[in-house]
């Protein structure tokens, strides 16, 4: 007999469907129940949501290769051009 524990990750990794919609079900999830905490539990579940939010979306990492960091011209090019219509357009609502 196998002595496996903790959950079967191989399925998991094999399947980009999965590993995008699991953190997002256990977000939501958690989204629904802050209610059943009375008023101040609703803070204190905005708080759970986000530092679980953060957690999943660290242990998505190594799954998920839109994840991660890649420099290229064309990511530096858009950013700046996506920087410069952000500042025109607040300079023209501002006058």
């Amino acid at each position: 007999m196998p002595a496996e524990t903790g959950v079967n990750l191989i399925g998991f990794r094999n399947s980009p469907l999965l590993v995008r919609v699991v953190p997002f079900a256990i977000f939501l999830v958690l989204t629904f129940c802050q209610n059943y905490f009375g008023e101040a539990g609703r803070y204190w579940s905005y708080l759970a949501k986000t530092l679980a939010g953060a957690w999943l979306l660290w242990l998505m990492r190594p799954f998920v290769p839109e994840m991660r960091w890649r420099l290229s011209w064309e990511a530096i090019a858009s950013a700046w051009r996506i920087s410069r219509h952000g500042w025109g357009s607040s300079l023209r609502w501002s006058n």
